[in-house]
């Protein structure tokens, strides 16, 4: 029975990653694609609770992108990547922000994975 609920878990968290989005919106997965070939973290790293620096950035940067590149809610993105409460996206998300005005490479990072999801590179 236990096992069989973490399958169906699974599933849902495989099918919102890929939730369909309006025409010229990345899916939650492409962003999780493009942040990790960028930021060098596996796509399973993003995912996993490890708290490490470079791991941590690239999930927060995630959170960000999905948020204002895809019309998921926080709860959504949260349930997506590693079933997080939408409070540890909405935290990532600003710390993005912050992280972006405060370091310029962050802003760079976070400018070229836009625009690689914007399809303007």
């Amino acid at each position: 029975e236990a096992l069989l609920q973490e399958k169906e878990a699974a599933i849902l968290k495989r099918k919102e990653a890929a939730w369909p989005q309006p025409k010229g919106r990345p899916s939650l997965q492409r962003i999780i694609d493009i942040v990790s070939a960028e930021t060098g973290v596996s796509e399973n790293d993003i995912h996993t609770s490890r708290r490490d620096f470079k791991c941590t950035r690239a999930r927060h940067i995630v959170f960000y992108a999905a948020k204002h590149l895809t019309t998921m809610s926080y709860p959504q993105i949260g349930r997506a990547i590693g079933d997080r409460d939408h409070t540890t996206v909405m935290h990532g998300s600003r710390k993005t922000e912050l992280r972006m005005k405060a370091d310029p490479e962050v802003a760079d990072l976070v400018t070229r994975i836009f625009k690689i999801l914007e399809g303007k590179s």
